[in-house]
C-alpha cells in the first residue's frame, strides 16, 4: 500500500498483478479474509483510476471470500466513480465508523471540489485529522496546503505519528 505514494508508481498495473498473484500465483495460499480485503482494496484503486468495470469485477470476486470494511469502502468508490453518485457514496460510508472509512468519506467529499470543501465537510462532521487513518491524514494535509492554510498545515504535520509516516510515507 505504501508504494502508491511514490512518483511513478503504477497503481493500476500493480492492482492487476496483486489480483493475479492472489488468485493464481504465489499469494494463492493467503487466507480468505486477506483475499477479501486485498481484492476490495484493488477494486477501490481501479475505481478511482478509470477502470471502474474491472474494479466492479474485482469487488464481486472479493465478496466471494467474505465481507469486510474494505468492501463497503470499495462499493462507495464505485458509486462515486462509476455512477457519479457522491451522495450515495457518502451515505454508504456513513454506516461505517472506523478511521479508514472516515478517511474514505473525506476523499469522496473532495472529489471535484476545491480544497476548502472537504475541509469544511470534516469540520461540519465534527471530525479532526486525528479521527482519520494515515491515508486520510495525508489527503487532509494536502488539502490544507492547497488552501494555503499554512499554520493549520504545520500544526497537523507536527501531530503526525511515526505510524502515520510508516503507513503513508509521502
Amino acid at each position: 500500500r505504501k508504494s502508491r505514494f511514490y512518483v511513478g508508481f503504477d497503481a493500476v498495473n500493480e492492482a492487476f498483478r496483486l489480483h493475479r498473484d492472489l488468485t493464481k500465483g504465489e499469494l494463492g495460499a493467503a487466507t480468505k479474509d486477506t483475499k477479501c480485503r486485498v481484492l476490495a482494496w484493488c477494486a477501490r484503486v481501479l475505481a478511482s483510476t478509470g477502470k471502474e468495470g474491472e474494479g466492479a469485477g474485482m469487488l464481486a470476486e472479493a465478496q466471494t471470500f467474505g465481507q469486510s470494511e474494505e468492501i463497503g469502502i470499495a462499493e462507495a468508490f464505485l458509486m462515486l466513480f462509476q455512477a457519479n453518485d457522491k451522495a450515495g457514496a457518502l451515505g454508504k460510508l456513513s454506516a461505517l465508523t472506523s478511521p479508514m472509512s472516515r478517511s474514505a468519506a473525506f476523499i469522496v467529499s473532495s472529489h471535484g471540489e476545491s480544497a476548502e470543501v472537504p475541509l469544511e465537510w470534516l469540520q461540519d462532521a465534527g471530525l479532526a485529522l486525528s479521527d482519520l487513518d494515515p491515508d486520510g491524514k495525508f489527503f487532509a494535509v494536502q488539502k490544507l496546503f492547497e488552501s494555503g492554510r499554512w499554520q493549520d498545515s504545520l500544526a497537523e504535520v507536527t501531530a503526525l505519528t511515526e505510524e502515520d509516516f510508516e503507513a503513508a510515507p509521502a
